[in-house]
């Protein structure tokens, strides 16, 4: 490509074009994606947002059509694919088989934005990422996996007009082709997904604009994130949802059963809300913390001095003035009496500070707003699908992600795919539990560690030493969470764990009438909790978790939760027997109670009920023949 054809943004392409979905691409376009190592082109529209706010409506929409014209003439004329629904906003994604192709495109591109006269009154700035990796595909017309989300996290830091360029697509650019493009290394830098600093280059674009305001990167705002040695894996709609969340409250506690990823999405939120709080994302590890030692890391997590005359508070409220602060406090649940009055003498005294809270259990202050951290999407169970679309389910993604760091020539196939699915769905979609399984992938293939599972606790264990003793098992994680309940909390876990599918409110009454009695009624005051108090309890730790049915409200457990409870009721065969028997008793009553209900053909709620009972009504059968 001459010089003077990146200058004027003249291409090769010529003739008619044809509408896409969010622009034009060409007719001649041969719609196949290129697969293996691939480099992504992405771009979107500085400041559209404030330009759709100030601008004319109608010049607008011209605007951003024009625009959409000139990058796909132009991605088109230097062999670029364009998938068919990725880009969203005023976006495109564009794959090219060559980086060359790529940074070529990008330059005749930003030529031709910058030469055009457009009907809006300020001009159309278009900031640009490539960068080049492993291409996994979505589907047969969509890309997903790390390599594309990069770019997008890329694209992010940069500015209109500007064009980053990854270390990776530099290298491979200059060993292929020279000094043929002019690259300024602008250093090293942390991307918003928490892990490895890229080396970020600018293309220098001939008669454009090469002075850009410094990089939007996670250096440009004072934080204390962690690094993070693995890359987050998918949950980018929890994402947005919880940093909404946490822009407009004050207070926000995400809430999930060991395992669940509370870390790891906060640091994430994290890094999405930084350019939001100027003071900084300041970060607090409570893990290792006993209760007495609570206020002096969120001290040294804001940088705040020791002094025996300014208060905590009042040293916060000083430092952040009327500017914006967020601070995440991470692994609340063990020590909640020391750091609730805490957070909440904060949030009173420091009026622009935000706290993202991560607990087992809420902080029970005023303005609390809770969110539970839900497990990562899972296919659906028993159903067959293409190996290309059980790929981009955000657990089959982890558990291939981190088998490949365990064994580096795993790939999902047609033929493991199915069972890496059944693993997921074993494990509840706890991305824990899955890390862990995948690990095993070294020195097993995925079949083997299925049929491991129906002794997950001995499988999945052989974490990192690097993190805390409860997050290198999954027993150790459960058990952490076990040790924080009240004795008769723990009982009435433990009974419950002989429901096989759930569970009603009546049928724990059934099965354990008096968890005070139960745990030994050794503390005071144990006798007076019912049931549901304990239940209620249970539901606040995060080991159990409701469901909505046609005939009301049940009662469920993590598989991984109920293996770990029913392996303490066994270490009792006092309390397993009477537990079974109550629940044979409990279950053979019920569906006595139900006849009258389905000789009367009273709709189909009874039917209903008893789908719902039905393993527990096998299991119970099966006792009985046993």
């Amino acid at each position: 490509m001459r010089g003077d054809d990146v200058r004027s943004g003249r291409s090769s392409l010529s003739g008619p074009v044809r509408w896409g979905v969010d622009g034009v691409t060409s007719p001649q376009q041969a719609f196949v994606l290129p697969v293996g190592t691939v480099t992504f082109l992405l771009t979107d529209v500085a400041g559209s947002t404030r330009m759709w706010e100030s601008e004319d409506d109608d010049a607008m929409r011209t605007a951003i059509v024009r625009h959409y014209e000139i990058l796909s003439e132009i991605v088109n004329a230097h062999g670029g694919v364009r998938p068919q629904e990725q880009g969203e906003g005023d976006s495109i994604v564009a794959a090219f088989a060559r980086p060359s192709d790529a940074l070529a495109a990008a330059a005749v591109a930003q030529a031709a934005l910058g030469a055009e006269e457009w009907p809006t009154g300020a001009p159309i700035r278009v900031r640009m990422a490539i960068h080049t990796g492993e291409a996994h595909l979505r589907d047969d017309t969509n890309y997903a996996g790390q390599a594309i989300i990069r770019t997008a996290r890329l694209r992010a830091v940069g500015h209109g007009g500007q064009v980053l360029v990854s270390g990776a697509t530099r290298d491979l650019a200059v060993d292929q082709l020279g000094d043929r493009f002019d690259l300024r290394f602008l250093g090293e830098h942390r991307l918003r997904d928490l892990g490895r600093p890229e080396h970020v280059w600018q293309l220098v674009v001939p008669g454009g604009v090469d002075e850009f305001e410094p990089l939007a990167t996670l250096d440009a705002v004072p934080n204390s994130l962690p690094v993070s040695l693995s890359p987050f894996i998918g949950r980018e709609a929890e994402v947005a949802e919880l940093a909404a969340l946490v822009a407009a409250e004050r207070l926000v506690t995400a809430t999930g059963t060991g395992g669940a990823g509370k870390t790891r999405l906060a640091q994430q939120v994290g890094a999405e809300l930084i350019e939001g709080f100027p003071v900084g994302v300041w970060w607090v590890e409570l893990a290792p913390v006993a209760a007495e030692g609570v206020a002096s890391a969120v001290r040294a997590g804001f940088g705040v001095a020791e002094t025996t005359t300014i208060p905590l508070a009042e040293s916060v409220r000083r430092m952040l003035g009327d500017r914006a602060c967020l601070l995440v406090v991470d692994n609340c649940e063990h020590v909640t009496e020391a750091v609730a009055p805490l957070i909440h003498e904060l949030l009173t005294s420091a009026p622009t500070l935000h706290v993202l809270a991560t607990s087992r259990v809420m902080l029970d202050l005023p303005g609390e707003q809770a969110w539970r951290v839900p497990s990562l999407a899972l296919p659906e169970p028993g159903v067959v699908v293409p190996v290309e679309v059980l790929g981009q389910f955000d657990s089959v993604r982890l558990f291939s992600d981190r088998a490949r760091r365990a064994r580096p020539n795993f790939e999902l196939t047609t033929a493991n795919g199915p069972v890496v699915a059944e693993i997921c769905h074993r494990l509840g979609g706890i991305p824990l539990a899955i890390e862990l399984a995948a690990a095993r992938c070294r020195m097993l293939d995925p079949r083997r560690i299925l049929d491991g599972l129906d002794d997950s606790f001995r499988i999945l264990s052989g974490g990192s030493k690097a993190v805390m003793p409860r997050q290198q098992t999954l027993d150790a994680s459960i058990a952490w969470s076990y040790d924080l309940l009240t004795p008769a909390e723990q009982a009435l876990l433990r009974r419950v764990s002989v429901f096989v599918d759930g569970w009603t409110l009546e049928a724990a009454e059934a099965i354990c009438p008096d968890p005070g009695a139960i745990a030994g009624g050794a503390d005071g005051g144990l006798d007076a909790y019912a049931v549901f108090d304990a239940l209620d309890r249970l539901l606040d730790h995060s080991l159990v978790y409701t469901i909505d049915t046609e005939v009301g409200v049940r009662f469920e457990m993590l598989e991984t939760i109920r293996q770990y409870a029913a392996r303490r009721l066994a270490e009792d065969d006092t309390e397993r027997t009477e537990t079974h028997e109550r629940h044979s008793r409990h279950l053979m009553e019920w569906a006595c109670s139900l006849g009258g209900a389905l000789r009367a053909e009273e709709g189909e709620a009874p039917f209903n009920a008893v789908v719902d009972e039905r393993s527990n009504l096998l299991a119970a059968a099966q006792r009985g023949v046993d």
